[in-house]
C-alpha cells in the first residue's frame, strides 16, 4: 500500500511540475518576468 501511494505522489508530482515549466514558459514568451523564490530554479528570470 505504501509503494502504491509513493507512485501516486511521484506522478502527480511529474504533472505540477511539467504544468509549472508550461506556465513559465508562457510567461516569458510573454515578456513577463518571473522571480522563483525557492529551489532549483531560484531567481529573477526575464
Amino acid at each position: 500500500m505504501a509503494l502504491e501511494h509513493c507512485e501516486g505522489f511521484a506522478g502527480r508530482l511529474a504533472a505540477a511540475t511539467e504544468l509549472g515549466l508550461i506556465v513559465l514558459s508562457d510567461l516569458f514568451q510573454r515578456g513577463i518576468a518571473v522571480k522563483v523564490l525557492e529551489g532549483i530554479a531560484a531567481g529573477e528570470h526575464t
